[in-house]
Formats: structure tokens, sequence, C-alpha cells
């Protein structure tokens, strides 16, 4: 185990060696992003992304380990631009190159795809200790997620066509559950409490760096350019670093519960200031889908492992990040940018796409709190489970379920007249093909899609989470034990699953989860 122990940090030279690898990937992406499609630009793009990928491939494998190689996919998931494309792009060399203009992708998908490979190279290579599962649920659910794996695979190179998906992004829907396979590997590999903090450092650096982005463009002091990347159509945060701002909220569930770890840990209250701004980044993402499970998540915590104290704190730094939140979001921006008498935000929102901006602040009284979809969203769970009860074994392949809940192949399987009357209406505007949606529920999300063997993995994860809480029930904890910011990140992660398919990452998941589940089990050094 010393062996593993001596993998991180990384060397000087690896750092090195995988910084040249990064700004590489950033040329790759700037050139695909803002070049016009050809046929000889896009074959040379082709050759260089080939190429790139193959030698990453190669250096990872020969001068890494397999817990080095999953670190530093993390880093690439954290750091790098993940701005997806879609049709509006219609000149864009990458996007007409790869044949995305209906769907959506990135450089950062594509590479992420050899990412995939060397984690693969690398596992072969050190299987014999990385394929050591000490629980044997852990096992089970490895096995499980190895058979959806296959499941996806046979869809796409079979069946995947029928529903005329891109084949782009069903394996990009796919590389998800992949990366939730090596995640499963990589967790047990964390053997020491020194391991964890060198985890979450990352988080909290990049929790940082969106907290800064954050600031500098919402009071204008960022140059317009990056402020359009930065805020979406609803003038919400996104990040230039996130594809959007559910991506957005998410990763900074990571953030918050890594700040507040090193709190525990160091009682330093610059940690603290950082677990405050961090929770503003999820408000300002506009998205209740991230703001409630988060409270929830953190109530529940602190009631679980009986800190009646932090509850009270926690009630007044929500309460007052919420006034802070809605006055922010109502600042209207200047009238005149130069730009045919539209104010900043409208020319953002135009330049986005959309013809009328739907500002949520100073545009409807009350801010994002005005208006709720919750009950829209039975009709595209009932749309869903349409999908499930016409393949339940196998589902109907990665990345298919959207254009599959609009066609008239699938049919209705389930009274709906004792839903609300807006969930029956979004059902069938859903199913008419009027409003494209996916469930809204990560979990039906990929029983429709992998079939009935995925359920059984999420039950076993959902047993692994509530086995813990229960013996936290019982036994309590220490004072200070920092798995207290663990078990919120856990449930907030799981919670905003049951109102957003996207982003499907459960690999970030699974790592909290463990961390969760075994972190009183590790040693300090």
């Amino acid at each position: 185990m010393n062996t593993v122990e001596n993998n991180i940090p990384l060397s000087l030279k690896n750092i090195i060696s995988f910084s040249l690898f990064f700004f590489l990937a950033l040329f790759l992406m700037s050139f695909g992003y803002f070049q016009e499609f050809s046929e000889m630009r896009f074959n040379i793009y082709f050759v260089a992304i080939l190429s790139w990928g193959v030698f990453f491939v190669l250096w990872a494998w020969r001068n890494l380990t397999y817990f080095q190689t999953f670190y530093t996919w993390l880093i690439f998931l954290l750091f790098f631009p993940k701005k997806e494309l879609v049709g509006q792009s219609t000149l864009n060399l990458f996007n007409l190159g790869f044949g995305l203009l209906e769907d959506a992708g990135s450089i950062h998908l594509i590479l992420e795809f050899f990412f995939i490979i060397a984690l693969l190279f690398n596992l072969i290579k050190e299987r014999k200790s990385v394929l050591n599962f000490e629980n044997k649920v852990f096992k089970y659910i490895f096995y499980s997620l190895c058979t959806v794996g296959l499941i996806g695979l046979m869809h796409i190179l079979v069946v995947g066509h029928r529903v005329d998906k891109n084949p782009f992004i069903s394996l990009f829907e796919l590389d998800q559950i992949f990366l939730a396979i090596f995640a499963l590997l990589f967790a047990p590999l964390i053997q020491t409490k020194k391991q964890v903090k060198t985890i979450l450092i990352p988080f909290v650096v990049m929790g940082t760096l969106l907290a800064l982005e954050y600031f500098l463009g919402r009071f204008r002091i960022s140059p317009l350019s990056v402020r359009y990347y930065s805020f979406n159509y609803r003038n919400a945060f996104r990040s230039i670093f996130m594809a959007n701002d559910l991506m957005m909220g998410l990763m900074s569930f990571a953030a918050i519960g890594s700040a507040f770890y090193f709190y525990l840990n160091t009682k330093k209250n610059r940690y603290l200031i950082m677990f405050i701004a961090f929770h503003l980044l999820v408000l300002e993402t506009f998205n209740r889908a991230h703001s409630f499970p988060l409270y929830i998540a953190i109530f529940l915590a602190c009631l679980i492992s009986r800190k009646i104290k932090f509850i009270a704190g926690y009630i007044v730094i929500v309460i007052g990040l919420n006034l802070i939140s809605l006055k922010l979001s109502t600042i209207q921006p200047p009238k005149d940018m130069g730009r045919d008498s539209l104010s900043e935000y409208e020319w953002v929102a135009n330049y986005s796409g959309y013809s009328k901006p739907v500002h949520y602040g100073y545009d409807r009284p009350g801010g994002y709190l005005s208006k709720t979809s919750s009950l829209e969203r039975f009709g595209a769970f009932y749309r869903a489970f349409d999908l499930i009860v016409t393949n339940p074994l196998m589902g109907i392949g990665p990345g298919n379920s959207k254009k599959a809940m609009m066609s008239d192949r699938f049919k209705s399987y389930f009274d709906l007249s004792s839903l609300p009357y807006s969930s029956q209406e979004f059902y069938q505007k859903i199913k008419n093909g009027e409003h494209p949606s996916n469930s809204h529920n990560l979990y039906i999300h990929l029983v429709a899609e992998y079939g009935i063997t995925i359920l059984l993995a999420l039950l076993a994860i959902g047993y692994l989470i509530f086995r813990k809480t229960a013996q936290i029930i019982v036994k309590g904890v220490s004072a200070n034990n920092e798995n207290l910011s663990f078990l919120f990140v856990t449930y907030a992660m799981a919670g905003y699953f049951c109102f957003q398919v996207k982003p499907l990452l459960l690999a970030l998941f699974i790592l909290f989860m463990y961390l969760f589940i075994r972190f009183d089990e590790l040693r300090e050094e």
C-alpha cells in the first residue's frame, strides 16, 4: 500500500508534462470553436486530436499509475472548459466536422474519451492491485455497472441507430458509465486521510476560481466577451469552465463540501468563508434543483450528526444569501452597450440564440422563486416510464431517451387522469414533439436507457448510503468528524438527481459516496 501513498501528489516532471497536454487541448478547443469549417481544416484538426489522444494515452501508460491517471482526469474535469456547442454555431469547424448541429457536444467530451482509454490500459497493467474489493456490495455494483456498459455498447453498435441518434452523443452518454466504473475502482485505493486532502484541494481551488469569476462578472469588471460565457440567457451564472448552469451547481456541491471538510479539519475561518461564498454560486444558477436539495441535505446531515447548533447558524446563512442573491439578480444592466441600443443583458441573450431575454430578477417579481415547473415534470416521468415498460430488460440505449420520448413508436401505458392538468399537458407536448425534454430524473433516465440491471446497481448504492446513515444515527459521531461534509454532499447530489438528468456525473457522486461510507476507516497518514 506504500506504493499507492507515494503516488500523490504527482511528481514535478509529471505535472509539467500534464500541463503541456492541458494547454495543447486548450489550443485544440480554440481552433475548433473559432475556425470556420473546411474539409482541409477538419482533416488537419482530426489528425491533431487523434495525435493528442495517442500521445496522452502512451504517456499515461508509461509514466502514471491507475490512481494518478484518474487524478489527472479529475483535474481535467474541473478546470478544462466544457462549453457545449449547439445548432446556432453553424459555421463552426468542430460542430460541422463532427456532425453535432442538432445535438450538443464539446471538445472536452471527445478528449475525455482518451482518458477512458488511458484508465483502461492502466487498469489492465495494475489489475491485481486495483481489482481487489474488500466490500462485497461494491463488488456487486462494479459487475452490475460493467454489465450496463456492455449493454450500452451493444446498443451503439447494433440497435442505437433506430432512434436516429448521433452516435457521438450516444458514446458521450456511455462514457459517463465507464467513468463511474473507474471511480468505483479508484475510491478503494484511497487509504489515508492525507490522500483525501490531496483529492479535495482541487475542488476548493475550483470553487475559489468560480467565485472570483462570478463577482468579476456580476459587477461587470470582466470584459463582455467573458461575461457571455459566464452567464446564460437567464442571467444565471454558468461559468466559462462549465458546460452550463446545471453542471455549475453540481460542481459547487463538491466545492462546498470540500471547503467544509477543511474547516472542520483545521478550524480556519477562510474555509468557512469559502463555504458561505460557494453557496452563493449555487443560488446564482437560479435552479431550485440545486439550492433546495443542498439546504435539505445539510439540515439532515446536522440533524443526523446531532449538531443542532449548526442548524441555527446555517438557517441564518441561507436567509442572508437568498436576500443577497435576489438583490444582485434584480440589478438592471446598462441600457446602451453600443450594440443596436440593446442592453448588455439583451445582447447576451440574443447572441445566445434567444429572441427574447428572460431575466428571472427584474422581469419577474419575486425572482427565480416566482415560477415553478415541478408539477409539469410528472408528465416527463410518466413518458419515460413508457420507455421502461417497452423495453425493461435492455433499455433503449444511451442517449436515446429524449428522442424516443417524442416518438410515436412508444405508446402510452398509463392513465394520467389523476395527474394535475399541467402534468398531462406537458406529457402530451413531449409525446407530440412540441417540447423536447428528458425525464428530469436521473434514476428514471438510466433505467429507461440501460434497463433493469442499472436499477439493481442503484438500489445497492442506496443500501450502502442508508446503512451508513443508520450507523451514524445509532453510534453518533465525534464533535469534529469531517465525515459530515461527505454526508451532505452525497445527499445533495442524490437529491439533485431526482429533478435533473444533466450533468451525468456519476463518477463524482460515487467518489463522495465512498468517502462518506469509508472515511472513518481511513488511516491518518
